[in-house]
């Protein structure tokens, strides 16, 4: 029986960005009415200047992030190696674990025969990374592809949060791993009383966005098929929220389609005001050319909102009629014509509401992962 895990990840919330990755953070809660978790934080970073950060968190994580300045990935590979190995030779191995967990093979496990042995103990990845779909953005054959690869060709056991997922690393590594188990992600929601709100009433439908403004994100296709929504529906209100490099272009498409009355660009947003900003939607819109499982879509569902999704990855997993409406490729035109035919629809935010919560609470995630690496480790004490 699975009683104590290390959880050992690529990305974590820390000092310089407490907003990364909180997604492992809440895999690993699921996790506490189960068994002892520890986490440790190993990350070398491409910065300009070299600097090593070593502290524990609020939460109990220990963080080791080094800064170094090179934009060479190999480097970041090695240094990563080393220093693994070094807490896993001199720190961990004093200390009983079951099960080491990573998260994010990449570059964690770029030497995975090293690893395992250095380990002792059973390993299992447990992965988010919407990258695999995209071959990391190189050329089918290059070296820093093929060690990405050649970390699937261990038998490792994997876990990912979406079939999509556990399809994409299959199709790029060529190597389907037998022992694959699906998490999906935790959704925490705040839990905030409508009277509280503070928010005057609605003339015109309230939409609302949410994300890191990057690739693979397509923000503006929404902004020009809201534009034109805007000419039956006048009183409509588009809510954006978040940061990312996207943000200028985002803003250019707004003023060059003169709805900057009807656009508020609300800047990056805590929990508790991302629970407000749901209080006031109607419906959630999310446009992406893919996404291994997208959380902010499965919290909106989770508030009792409707979504209006790309029809792509982890999301149809999770979308079908009765929670929103799936658009099948990301042009303007079909954007609009989702976005009138919501006039047709008669959503239940009750109903989805409960679903959402029920697929993806911390209770039932939490049960299911517990399930996966109990069978991982029972696996390997045969």
């Amino acid at each position: 029986m699975l009683k104590s895990v290390l959880h050992i990840t690529n990305w974590h919330p820390n000092r310089d960005n407490p907003y990364e990755a909180v997604w492992m953070q809440r895999h690993v809660e699921s996790l506490k009415k189960y068994c002892h978790n520890e986490v440790w934080h190993i990350q070398v970073r491409l910065e300009r200047k070299l600097k090593w950060h070593k502290y524990k968190d609020e939460y109990g994580c220990k963080h080791r992030i080094l800064d170094l300045p090179t934009n060479k990935w190999i480097i970041c590979e090695i240094f990563t190696f080393l220093i693994l190995t070094w807490y896993l030779l001199f720190v961990i191995k004093k200390k009983k674990f079951d099960l080491i967990n990573f998260h994010i093979a990449y570059p964690l496990l770029c030497y995975p025969k090293l690893v395992k042995f250095f380990a002792v103990r059973p390993i299992v990845i447990t992965e988010h990374w919407s990258a695999y779909h995209f071959n990391f953005g190189l050329p089918k054959e290059t070296s820093k592809l093929n060690r990405i690869k050649n970390i699937f060709r261990h038998k490792i056991p994997l876990i990912t949060v979406s079939k999509a997922l556990a399809n994409d690393i299959a199709t790029f590594s060529g190597c389907v791993e037998e022992n694959t188990f699906i998490v999906p992600n935790v959704v925490d929601i705040k839990k905030i009383e409508q009277q509280d709100t503070g928010h005057p009433p609605k003339k015109g439908l309230s939409f609302f966005m949410l994300g890191g403004w990057t690739h693979p994100k397509r923000p503006s296709i929404i902004i020009t098929a809201f534009a034109e929504f805007l000419r039956t529906e006048t009183e409509a209100k588009l809510y954006i929220g978040g940061k990312g490099p996207m943000l200028d272009d985002m803003q250019k498409t707004v003023a060059e389609n003169n709805i900057a009355e009807h656009v508020i660009f609300l800047g990056q947003l805590d929990a508790e005001q991302i629970a407000l900003q749901f209080k006031k939607t109607d419906l959630f819109l999310h446009a992406s050319d893919y996404e291994t499982f997208s959380v902010v879509c499965a919290e909106a569902l989770c508030y009792g909102i409707p979504v209006i999704a790309s029809k792509v990855g982890g999301i149809i997993e999770y979308l079908d009629n009765e929670n929103g409406i799936l658009v099948s490729k990301n042009e303007s035109e079909l954007w609009l014509e989702a976005l009138r035919s919501i006039k047709n629809k008669n959503f239940d935010a009750k109903i989805i509401s409960e679903k959402a919560t029920e697929r993806f609470g911390i209770d039932t995630v939490g049960k299911i992962y517990y399930n996966s690496l109990n069978l991982i480790l029972n696996d390997f004490q045969r």
